[in-house]
């Protein structure tokens, strides 16, 4: 069995900056909706002229803050 992808360990060794694409890619969520969270001040981000980046370490951060409970993966039957 393979072990499920930890966004947040990718995240923490990324050296590079994000972009809104990128990082709406690994949580699988609209670039709408990345953008969104970034307008409101939610998500940190650096505008760099018409760019937006993220830092990926801040992206970490912000998402463990978020974070809830693991949810156990069920065994197939």
């Amino acid at each position: 069995m393979t072990e499920p992808f930890d966004v947040i360990a990718e995240l923490s060794s990324r050296r590079k900056a994000l972009t809104v694409m990128e990082f709406a890619n690994l949580l699988a969520i609209s670039k709408q909706s990345a953008y969104e969270q970034i307008k409101r001040g939610s998500l940190p981000a650096l505008q760099l002229g018409n760019t937006i980046r993220l830092n990926p370490k801040d992206v970490a951060r912000w998402l463990q803050a978020r974070q809830t409970v693991e949810v156990p993966l069920r065994r197939a039957a």
